[in-house]
């Protein structure tokens, strides 16, 4: 199948594939991509917290985001995460302390204390960059075929996507000969740096 451009916007199965690189052959057998970004696999833990009538007059109304995120309310509930460990682990001890760090978080942000009773966890893979940034923009290809990555983008994706998105339809306008402008452009590009997939290979 051929294609002008590709966006892999997926999470943990972005490693494989990246990996697989038969994925990237042409025809004529040459690899398109040249050099690909090292990722590694984590494991993260979202609490989601039951909140009482009293809680619940306190929760704004966007994401917040600290040493891991806090989201609005969802259903009378609210998700904290996320936490990290280097392998899939389902030790009771380990999803009881990231519960209490996760809880930890939406009480510093409400101010107020949370019943322990009323939580859920869930645990799953991910992928994460070797300096914990994301990943956003073009990886080195051919003339002809363009692979872009949106990924790796931790417990920070609900507040880095819409700003990550950006970059990539930058480059991509900018290939068809369009200009993109942002109010910003300093701090755009300084960002553009921060996230490129070449920065880390």
């Amino acid at each position: 199948m051929s294609f002008d451009k590709v966006i892999i916007a997926s999470g943990s199965g972005v490693k494989d594939i990246l990996d697989n690189s038969s994925f990237y052959r042409e025809s004529s057998g040459k690899v398109i991509l040249n050099d690909i970004p090292k990722m590694d696999i984590s494991t993260g833990q979202m609490t989601k917290i039951y909140l009482d009538k009293n809680n619940l007059k306190s929760i704004p109304k966007f994401i917040f985001c600290k040493g891991g995120y806090v989201t609005p309310k969802i259903n009378n509930c609210i998700y904290s995460g996320s936490t990290y460990e280097s392998t899939v682990n389902n030790d009771p001890f380990i999803i009881k302390n990231n519960n209490l760090i996760n809880l930890k978080r939406v009480e510093q942000f409400l101010k107020t204390n949370i019943e322990k009773r009323f939580i859920k966890h869930r645990r799953s893979e991910r992928c994460i960059s070797g300096d914990r940034m994301p990943l956003a923009g073009r990886v080195k290809s051919s003339k002809t075929n363009d692979v872009f990555l949106l990924t790796a983008l931790g417990s920070r994706g609900f507040s880095y996507a819409p700003l990550l998105s950006e970059i990539i339809a930058k480059e991509i306008f900018e290939d068809f000969g369009y200009s993109y402008l942002h109010k910003e452009e300093s701090i755009f590009n300084d960002i553009l740096r921060m996230v490129v997939p070449s920065r880390i290979l």
